[in-house]
C-alpha cells in the first residue's frame, strides 16, 4: 500500500500535466525563449542544464512543503486524535475538487489559487534577482521559488500528504508528484506546442478527471474503513 502511495502521487503528476501546463507552462516556454543562441535557434546543450535545474528546484520545493505539512499533519495527530481522520476527509474532497476543476465540470477551486495569488505577489518580486536565468544557480534558485506559485493540484496533494503525519513519508509523496510533472514541464520549455495541445484535449483532461476523483474517493473510502475499525476495536473492548 505504501508502495501504491507513491505511484499515486507520481501518476498525479504526471497526467495532472494539463492543468500544470496552464499554470506554469507559459513560465517554462518564456524560459526556455531565454536561453536561445542569439540567432534564435534553442541550443539544446547549452538549455537543458538549466532546464534542468530549474525543474528539479521546483520539485525540491514540493518536497519541502511536503516535509513541512507531513510535520504538521504529526503534530495535529499528537495532540488531536481525530486530526488525521478530518485530513483524509479533506484531502479526498480536495482530489475530486481538483478533478471536477481539470475537466471543468466545476470551477470552484478558483477561489483557492485567487488566495494563494496574494502570496504570490510578495514572492515573485524574489525571483527577479535570478533572471535571466543564465547560469545553474540562477535557474535553481528561480526554480525553487516558482515551485511556490499557487496551485490548487499542489495544494490537493499536501492535504493529501499531510495525512502520512510523518515529515519524510510527506516529502517523498510530493517529490514523486513533482517527478511526475517533470515530463510535461521539461517538453514545454522547448516550446512543445503540439504536447500543449495534447494535453489540453477535452477527452483527455476528462480521463484525468476521473482518475483524480477516483483517487479522492479512494482517499475518503480510507477513513470509513478506518472509522469501522476503530468503532469494532471499541464494541469489542466493551464486550470484554
Amino acid at each position: 500500500m505504501i508502495e501504491l502511495h507513491y505511484l499515486s502521487a507520481f501518476l498525479l503528476g504526471l497526467f495532472g500535466a494539463s492543468h500544470c501546463l496552464g499554470m506554469c507552462g507559459g513560465i517554462s516556454a518564456a524560459f526556455g525563449l531565454s536561453v536561445q543562441s542569439p540567432r534564435g535557434a534553442l541550443t539544446v546543450n547549452k538549455a537543458l542544464p538549466r532546464i534542468m535545474a530549474f525543474n528539479i528546484a521546483r520539485v525540491c520545493c514540493y518536497a519541502t512543503l511536503g516535509a513541512l505539512v507531513g510535520f504538521a499533519g504529526w503534530l495535529l495527530a499528537e495532540t488531536l486524535q481525530p486530526a488525521l481522520l478530518i485530513l483524509r476527509l479533506l484531502a479526498g474532497f480536495m482530489l475530486i475538487a481538483m478533478g471536477c476543476y481539470i475537466a471543468q465540470w466545476w470551477m470552484g477551486l478558483t477561489v483557492l489559487e485567487n488566495a494563494g495569488q496574494k502570496l504570490w505577489r510578495y514572492i515573485q518580486p524574489l525571483t527577479r534577482p535570478f533572471l535571466p536565468m543564465d547560469s545553474l544557480s540562477k535557474a535553481f534558485a528561480a526554480g525553487f521559488l516558482w515551485g511556490l506559485l499557487p496551485c490548487g493540484l499542489i495544494y490537493s496533494v499536501l492535504l493529501w500528504a499531510s495525512m502520512r503525519a510523518h515529515w519524510f513519508d510527506a516529502a517523498l509523496t510530493l517529490f514523486c508528484f513533482g517527478l511526475g510533472t517533470l515530463p510535461g514541464m521539461v517538453a514545454m520549455a522547448f516550446s512543445s506546442a503540439s504536447l500543449k495541445q495534447w494535453l489540453q484535449k477535452k477527452s483527455l483532461r476528462q480521463v484525468i478527471a476521473l482518475l483524480l476523483i477516483a483517487f479522492g474517493l479512494w482517499t475518503m473510502a480510507g477513513y470509513n474503513l478506518h472509522h469501522h475499525h476503530n468503532s469494532d476495536n471499541n464494541h469489542t473492548h466493551h464486550a470484554h
